[in-house]
């Protein structure tokens, strides 16, 4: 009982740590957080019209399959909420090596988390948001 209360408990930290974001500032700027409900866009292929500034690189992995890759692109949303962004360019998804084992048979396995990764921009003007 007491193994599977800890065990329970370490899923759950895992789910809640799931898709936690690293952030490289690539500007010396501050800028203030955007509102909770600002819409941030996300662009893969097609930049954006209007003018914009980089602000930071952002990524953000699927630690577990319990995560959902929606989960995954609102966490780059919400962080590029934090770093006052309206929108993340370039987003591209990969996978990241996390570590590697071997079995008892001597096979050798790399576990692999799927990223996501772009790049946090601002608006110049916020009457231009294209």
């Amino acid at each position: 009982m007491r193994i599977a209360r800890s065990y329970m408990l370490a899923l759950i930290g895992l789910v809640i740590l799931g898709c936690s974001p690293a952030v490289t500032k690539i500007t010396l700027n501050y800028y203030l957080p955007r509102p909770k409900d600002h819409p941030i866009r996300v662009y893969t292929s097609i930049l954006p019209k209007c003018e914009y500034l980089e602000v930071g690189i952002v990524k953000s992995r699927q630690r577990n399959e319990l995560i959902s890759m929606d989960r995954v692109t609102e966490s780059l949303r919400s962080t590029a909420r934090e770093m006052g962004g309206d929108a993340v360019i370039n987003v591209r998804m990969g996978d990241q090596a996390m570590g590697a084992r071997v079995n008892d048979d001597g096979d050798f396995f790399v576990d692999h988390d799927s990223v996501l990764q772009g790049t946090v921009i601002r608006w110049k003007s916020q009457d231009c948001r294209e």
